[in-house]
């Protein structure tokens, strides 16, 4: 009994030192990659690369751009969690409970799943720009988008159609090349 519970408490040790490196370097990670955007849009309208400049430069917008991609990933997180919690707590009430949740739950985590990706897609390819052009925070991106947005949005909708398309026919050919 002492030696497992000796056993356990230390793999328990091992296992929550790994998820809080893991953890720590997902965040590094994801801050370096928001600063490295403005580095690569800068370097793009000015036709120069200088990273260190770029990056010293453009790392407030960076890690704004970072805190609103890690707060949208904890709602979505939170959404993730609650759509489960309450899956199990259907299934835990039987058949017929079980299936009316799932055609509740499924198509709300669709939509919930489609807002969320959108907003993302949209802050990477228009609002970060916008960010580094006009010099504004995320929020104050957003809400300049939000007008051409509102104006546009069929057309804002069929890029993302278009851009998931591609991106899953690339995908196809990719896996096909790399299976032959």
């Amino acid at each position: 009994g002492l030696i497992d519970g000796a056993l356990l408490s230390g793999l328990s040790l091992w296992i929550l030192v790994v998820a809080v490196v893991a953890i720590a370097i997902g965040i590094l990670y994801g801050m370096l990659g928001g600063i490295m955007e403005f580095v690569l849009y800068e370097s793009l309208r000015s036709e120069r690369v200088s990273i260190r400049e770029y990056a010293g430069r453009y790392a407030d917008l960076g890690l704004r751009l970072f805190a609103f991609r890690f707060v949208l990933g904890l709602v979505g997180l939170a959404v993730v969690l609650g759509v489960v919690a309450l899956f199990v707590f259907s299934v835990l009430g039987g058949p017929g409970t079980f299936f009316a949740a799932f055609l509740v739950l499924f198509p709300l985590f669709l939509v919930l799943a489609l807002v969320g990706g959108l907003v993302n897609l949209f802050t990477t390819e228009f609002v970060a720009p916008i960010m580094l052009i006009e010099d504004r925070g995320v929020i104050s991106g957003w809400r300049r988008f939000w007008g051409v947005f509102r104006a546009e949005w069929l057309e804002f909708l069929a890029y993302a159609a278009v851009r998931f398309g591609l991106n899953i026919a690339a995908g196809l050919v990719v896996g096909l090349v790399v299976g032959l």
